[in-house]
């Protein structure tokens, strides 16, 4: 299958939009990061695809993933909420970790479990997805919705709110972009450690979700997604 593809890498996505081809054309959303380049390098040149680069921000990226045809995003949490959005591939990708993270000089704020949490004021931004056992224990009742990440930091610097629950994977590159210091906010509590996955957006053929499923489950079998998992904890 020959598709002609352009990659538009934004801040902390990257994103794969379809050039007019004789086959169907195909949209590809994924973050940023040596191991996911690889691997999804590896399964363009499986698939036969080729692509171009370039740059977007990730809201814009998961809407026109729920609302356009032929796109891929992901690795991403596989939660119930968006079990029906999209059309999932069968292999976990990374692990994914999202930690409350707090000001360092709050020596006051102290979480040791869930419980502990929901005394305090906790930020989230709206696209970050909670996994269910979170719902199910009322975390969701304890927190803050904001716009964007930049909008959490902003309002914990300002003593608004105690805590902002984000992903382990990026942390650092997104308090660089929005110029803060790292050394300022630090994790005081992991809530969960689950695997992310890679999904289709819903509309997209079912022939390209199983053939890009077909070259994924190959990779795997092959061991190329241990060695690019390897290859992310040495970052």
């Amino acid at each position: 299958m020959r598709l002609r593809l352009k990659i538009l890498i934004f801040t902390g996505a990257v994103l794969l939009v379809a050039l007019p081809a004789i086959c169907q054309e195909i949209t590809v959303v994924r973050y940023t990061g040596q191991p996911m380049e690889g691997l999804v390098s590896l399964l363009l040149e499986k698939t036969g695809v080729k692509a171009d680069i370039q740059t977007h921000p990730w809201s814009r990226i998961y809407r026109m993933a729920l609302g356009e045809t032929n796109i891929l995003i992901g690795p991403f949490l596989r939660t119930k909420e968006r079990e029906h959005l999209f059309k999932w591939l069968d292999v976990p990708i990374f692990s994914s970790k999202g930690f409350l993270y707090k000001l360092r000089t709050r020596t006051e704020v102290t979480v040791n479990n869930l419980e502990d949490a929901k005394k305090y004021k906790i930020g989230k931004s709206k696209n970050y997805a909670l996994p269910k056992f979170l719902i199910d224990n009322g975390f969701d009742q304890t927190l803050e919705i904001t716009i964007s990440e930049e909008s959490n930091f902003k309002k914990l610097l300002a003593h608004r709110i105690d805590l902002v629950v984000m992903y382990e994977k990026g942390f650092q590159a997104r308090l660089k972009q929005i110029g803060v210091d790292e050394d300022q906010i630090v994790p005081e509590f992991l809530l969960y450690s689950l695997d992310t996955y890679m999904a289709f957006s819903r509309t997209t053929s079912d022939s390209i979700v199983k053939l890009f499923n077909a070259k994924l489950i190959e990779l795997n079998n092959q061991g190329v997604l241990d060695r690019l998992k390897e290859s992310d904890t040495k970052q």
